[in-house]
């Protein structure tokens, strides 16, 4: 048996005032503003952000009527990027509404969320080669100048990764420069496709 959790919705008239935190999401959220990120994602494209809208959609549940605050929407999940959303002036937000006849745990869930975003980030005192790779794959697949902002090339150089990263140019080359005893599948992955071509 299939059924809906909620509908995907576009905002073409994103602003950020109408989008809050639930009040049962709010720890989780404050822990993640708290943590020192990985890297500077302030400075990823709009283009990139665009596509991110699509594989972590923001989820937010619609505000009761009797709320006295003037945001529209609670959101509860996927809101990594909303603020660089707003800083870079965007127009559109794509968004999942929960439906309200749906059970969630919201604590739960934003808890999984914050989670999710530390177990599955690069750790970057060895993946610096990787994520070069992954760039490069996607602006070479999407047409883009840069999927960094102030970025001019197809190609993801090394002081791309250092001011997206903070880490000195020293140590993003050394891992350029040595060979891991162990190949990385993403390197793999993307050997196995250069030669395919």
């Amino acid at each position: 048996m299939k059924s809906s959790i909620g509908r995907y919705i576009q905002d073409s008239n994103f602003n950020i005032e109408n989008y809050s935190i639930h009040p049962e999401a709010e720890d989780a959220y404050r822990h993640h503003l708290n943590l020192k990120p990985e890297y500077n994602s302030d400075l990823l494209s709009p283009a990139f952000l665009e596509n991110h809208q699509y594989i972590h959609p923001l989820m937010v549940i619609k505000k009761p009527k009797s709320s006295s605050k003037s945001s529209q929407y609670w959101f509860i999940s996927g809101w990594a990027i909303l603020s660089q959303l707003s800083r870079q002036g965007a127009t559109t937000l794509k968004f999942i509404e929960v439906g309200e006849k749906v059970d969630v745990d919201v604590s739960s869930l934003a808890w999984t969320y914050v989670a999710s975003l530390e177990t599955n980030g690069f750790d970057r005192e060895k993946n610096f080669k990787d994520l070069k790779e992954i760039f490069e794959k996607l602006s070479l697949d999407r047409g883009v100048k840069s999927l960094t902002l102030g970025g001019s090339s197809k190609k993801v150089c090394v002081s791309h990764l250092k001011v997206y990263s903070g880490q000195s140019r020293g140590v993003i080359r050394r891992q350029f420069n040595s060979e891991p005893e162990s190949k990385s599948p993403i390197s793999d992955y993307f050997k196995s496709k250069r030669s395919e071509t």
